[in-house]
């Protein structure tokens, strides 16, 4: 359910009805019709509302693949982004209104000869990066860390990192992130 979905995210950023209303530049009135499914958004107000979430707007059209603890491979929401050569599949469900998962896990594949970010990415959530095929490096803070597959290696809360794969083969490995964060979106 759209308004739940909503609702949820809303929550898990701490953020408020009327915190919401003014980001987006609607009406407190109006998200809170929105999020006991009283009314049917526009595009443009549910892309307003998913920029000031900071989530994709796609994660209030899935509404089947939500309903459900279980993700079947062939169900994962696959996410990629311009110039970026990581490909994320969701492997953990989306909020729900019965259900607000409090880790999201994501397999990630890394191209040859590419890095995760050009950047260092920095996050207040804890997160656990597993390898699963090829051999990563990944920079913690100063230090660099070798992963071959089934090496883990745990991130706390605003250390900055990096995965960088100098190899021919891609990387492949699961990241599971507590507490959720979901893409932002451009």
């Amino acid at each position: 359910m759209l308004g739940e979905n909503i609702r949820n995210i809303r929550k898990s950023n701490n953020m408020t009805i009327s915190e919401l209303a003014e980001l987006t530049g609607l009406s407190v009135g109006y998200i809170s019709q929105l999020e006991r499914n009283l009314i049917e958004p526009s595009l443009s107000s549910l892309r307003k509302v998913a920029k000031a979430l900071e989530v994709p707007t796609y994660i209030f059209m899935e509404d089947d693949c939500n309903a459900d603890v279980l993700t079947k491979m062939n169900n994962r929401l696959i996410m990629s982004f311009p110039k970026s050569p990581v490909i994320y599949e969701l492997i953990s469900p989306l909020p729900t209104n019965t259900f607000n998962p409090s880790m999201l896990g994501m397999f990630f594949e890394v191209k040859p000869h590419k890095a995760d970010t050009e950047d260092f990415i920095t996050h207040t959530s804890e997160e656990l990066i597993i390898i699963l095929e090829g051999e990563a490096d990944v920079i913690l803070g100063s230090e660099t860390f070798n992963l071959s597959p089934g090496d883990s290696l745990y991130i706390q809360k605003s250390v900055p990192h990096k995965i960088i794969n100098s190899k021919n083969v891609p990387i492949k490995g699961l990241s599971v992130v507590s507490p959720p964060m979901y893409p932002k979106q451009k």
